[in-house]
């Protein structure tokens, strides 16, 4: 019986093998070089470079991520000011308004899902955590009790459910 078999299982991987040897080869088309520079084009040295102006080029220079200072709110300046951007930083910060969305369990800590309802940023916090000037003290399914440093008192934000929220943010003034 197991001389059966074992002739059995040479035969078909001799088959096999042969069927493979045998096949034609697959034909691998080649790139379409020609549509890719045609849908892509290179920019050609007759192109005038991009310019900035001096005071994007300072924006840009004063982009610092790590600054405390990097959601201040801008404040209209009244014609007449002489200031090409309009704005005037005023040192008042915007306050974070948090949503609490709900729990999710990552590995075997459990963290809630907060929103930060003026930039949209989505944080998934623990306790003990801190994020903008919040630190997260306890958290059921219905609610998170956050620290506010500013303030310095307890903040009950509950859960609010997805469809509520929708309903808040697409009704009319």
């Amino acid at each position: 019986m197991l001389a059966f078999v074992l002739v059995a299982v040479t035969a078909a991987s001799w088959g096999w093998q042969r069927g493979i040897v045998r096949a034609a080869p697959v034909e691998v088309r080649e790139e379409g070089w020609k549509r890719v520079k045609d849908e892509y084009p290179l920019a050609s040295a007759n192109q005038p470079p991009v310019s900035f102006s001096s005071a994007t080029a300072e924006a840009v220079a004063r982009a610092n991520p790590f600054s405390p200072t990097r959601r201040v709110v801008p404040r209209p300046i009244s014609e007449g000011t002489g200031t090409e951007e309009g704005w005037e930083e005023t040192g008042e910060f915007l306050t974070p308004r948090l949503i609490y969305r709900g729990q999710i369990r990552v590995g075997q800590s459990l963290r809630a899902i907060m929103e930060d309802a003026a930039t949209k940023k989505t944080h998934f916090l623990e306790v003990g955590q801190e994020v903008m000037g919040f630190k997260v003290l306890d958290m059921t399914q219905r609610q998170v009790i956050v620290w506010n440093f500013k303030t310095q008192e307890e903040v009950v934000v509950p859960l609010v459910s997805s469809t509520r929220f929708e309903r808040e943010e697409t009704a009319p003034p």
